[in-house]
């Protein structure tokens, strides 16, 4: 059954649960973009993570920040004090503890002010000894881009902690030369894999790899978090 998602309010829509599989939940969910979550978002972050890169909303896969903050000590469930989004909804249903901050952070990083559909899987036994992980549909507006992205979150407890990591993938209709002219400055190739280029972001704001199709080029942005 399908739920109309507005600015001020989501509901998650659940759909069900792996049967070969009874420790794994799954959710979807179907969200609006909320103006002015990532703003909010940023000004968190300092006291709950410390993120290796951000990726911005309207420049994509250009890295526009970068915060290296202190992580706060101690295992924490999902911090009450973040935006409400899926992500941060599936860590509260989930239990989860370890990852409670770093997994919504990741999700709502990656999202942006894009619209996007979710679908988060975590362990339903011991989800503080497993990983959680979420795929993501996109719908993006922007100067540079318009169109669909796909993206995954990936979170797992560590011991003292938690470590993730996000992906972002946008199929740019413009060929891998212009993709680059609009990285942010003083990033540099790193390497190239094949017919991939991999560069580094400037401010170690992560890596771009450069997938080039006929007169497409896709871009794979990656960037990392922990916490503690």
């Amino acid at each position: 059954m399908n739920e109309a998602m507005t600015q001020q309010s989501i509901r998650d829509r659940i759909m069900s649960r792996a049967a070969a599989a009874p420790d794994a939940a799954k959710r979807d969910v179907g969200v609006a973009p909320r103006p002015g979550q990532r703003m909010v978002l940023l000004s968190l972050l300092g006291a709950a993570v410390l993120v290796a890169a951000v990726l911005g909303a309207t420049q994509i896969p250009a890295v526009r920040g970068f915060l290296g903050r202190p992580a706060m000590p101690g295992a924490t469930a999902a911090d009450p004090q973040l935006p409400e989004t899926p992500f941060l909804a599936h860590a509260r249903e989930a239990g989860l503890k370890a990852c409670g901050t770093v997994f919504p952070v990741l999700g709502q990083l990656l999202s942006g002010s894009a619209q996007y559909s979710i679908q988060s899987h975590w362990n339903t036994a011991e989800p503080d000894k497993h990983a959680v992980h979420s795929v993501l549909g996109l719908n993006i507006t922007s100067p540079d881009y318009s169109g669909p992205a796909a993206g995954i979150v990936y979170a797992a407890p560590t011991g003292t902690g938690c470590e993730g990591a996000l992906v972002r993938v946008v199929p740019y209709q413009k060929s891998c030369d212009a993709v680059v002219a609009a990285l942010p400055q003083d990033s540099s190739l790193a390497t190239n894999l094949g017919a991939v280029r991999v560069y580094d972001l400037a401010n170690g704001g992560g890596q771009v790899m450069l997938l080039p199709s006929e007169a497409t080029c896709v871009a794979i942005s990656v960037a990392q978090a922990a916490g503690s």
